[in-house]
């Protein structure tokens, strides 16, 4: 099977759409800057290859247990202030050319139709 590599700038594209919200974490989340100051996304990007060449190493046995290979511990979800909804409007936007999860007027839609 033959493996295409995505790179980080389209990673960041479906973080700001909101391609990655059905997985539960808050889109900051992905790119908090973590204690090495490297994006959490960045973090995740790692640790993904580094379980998939586990996988692919001929070191792992057909039980599941490996023979001698490093274990790296699941990475720690950052903590971080939820982006409000107008920036997430707002990069929706940039980067899609739409808005997706709502529109910037919501919160005015009882005063817009109180007049029409």
């Amino acid at each position: 099977m033959e493996s295409k590599a995505v790179n980080k700038k389209s990673l960041e594209g479906l973080v700001y759409g909101g391609g990655f919200d059905g997985f539960g974490l808050k889109r900051a989340q992905y790119l908090a800057i973590d204690s090495r100051n490297t994006p959490f996304l960045d973090t995740l990007v790692k640790y993904g290859h580094h379980l998939r060449e586990q996988a692919n190493s001929s070191q792992v046995s057909m039980f599941g247990g490996d023979s001698g290979g490093e274990d790296v511990p699941e990475p720690m979800i950052p903590q971080c202030e939820e982006w409000s909804p107008l920036q997430k409007l707002k990069q929706e936007k940039e980067v899609v050319g739409i808005y997706i999860s709502g529109h910037p007027l919501d919160d005015f839609k009882t005063e817009i139709n109180r007049f029409y």
